[in-house]
């Protein structure tokens, strides 16, 4: 898919070498939110392509940081002697624990997790599972319309359409 494409060609040199020259002194953070194995999803990082982006980095000579310690740097006025990176881990799914926390284990990289309580305790329905819960429920797989030059818009798994 496009996002995994895109990430794939920045870990690779010497795309890489090119890029993080716009990144000296800086450091960039991802944000990530669900991981898979086998079964691609249009919302989800692969576990592979993570594992195979972290050893990249390490690679490249990246630092794998904290969070923590990228505020605390950025709060100094301090610069980042190599190009640095952060994960944030958003929401609190199962499948980090599952999936994703080996990976970034295996590499000694720190990630840094937001847990959405309410969801997790279940008393949340996290609005886009609800949109996409919507969308495969709809007894209608294609919504057309005519108001200007028309279209029409698949109701199907999301990864069907981005493929």
């Amino acid at each position: 898919m496009a996002k995994s494409s895109v990430r794939q060609a920045l870990v690779r040199a010497p795309i890489s070498r090119v890029w993080s020259r716009f990144l000296d002194g800086r450091a960039t953070i991802f944000l990530l939110h669900r991981f898979h194995s086998d079964q691609p999803r249009h919302d989800s990082e692969s576990v592979d392509g993570l594992r195979a982006a972290l050893e990249a980095m390490r690679r490249e000579g990246y630092e794998l940081a904290g969070l923590g310690d990228v505020v605390a740097r950025l709060r100094e006025g301090a610069l980042f002697p190599r190009p640095t990176v952060a994960f944030t881990i958003d929401d609190g799914y199962r499948d980090f624990l599952e999936l994703g926390a080996d990976a970034f284990a295996a590499y000694d990289c720190p990630a840094t997790v937001f847990l959405a309580t309410g969801f997790i305790d279940g008393d949340l329905w996290l609005w886009w599972d609800q949109i996409d819960w919507i969308l495969q429920s709809a007894p209608r797989r294609t919504v057309e319309w005519t108001l200007g030059s028309g279209g029409m818009f698949d109701l199907g798994p999301m990864g069907s359409r981005l493929d």
